[in-house]
């Protein structure tokens, strides 16, 4: 799953490698090539959309959005196991009643210097962060 901000259809091209059974997305708000996103990610049989975005994944409900000023009223539905954002670039894992809210914080690493991304273990709602890629000199 991701929470946008692909901004180009290259972007994609690194989650082909992925071996997993979906892959799910939300356009971010910088993510203005949309017709070659849909695209790239129509061939692969990937769920690129609008948010926010309801997915359910063994049997919990995630709500997927970029920007995260819909997490108040999502929350307000009380219906979703968890609410994934992005945009801040910042890690973020919160239990608020019975949603987690999670950021996984910022995948390139170009802003904040690392890469990292989340594993959701949806039977426990277990978040772990993860590393990934070379650091990159921060923007900041």
């Amino acid at each position: 799953m991701h929470c946008g901000d692909f901004v180009a259809p290259f972007a994609l091209l690194p989650f082909r490698q992925l071996s997993c059974k979906s892959f799910h997305a939300v356009y971010g708000n910088n993510d203005g090539e949309k017709a070659g996103l849909e695209k790239l990610a129509g061939a692969n049989g990937w769920q690129l959309g609008h948010q926010p975005k309801e997915v359910e994944i063994c049997g919990k409900l995630i709500a997927m959005i970029h920007e995260p000023d819909a997490v108040d009223e999502l929350l307000s539905r009380n219906k979703f196991d968890a609410i994934l954002f992005g945009h801040t670039h910042k890690i973020t894992a919160q239990k608020v009643g019975k949603t987690l809210l999670l950021n996984p914080g910022e995948g390139c690493g170009y802003l904040g210097g690392k890469g990292t991304v989340a594993i959701l273990d949806l039977q426990s709602m277990d978040v772990e962060f993860h590393r990934i890629g070379h650091a990159l000199p921060s923007v900041f």
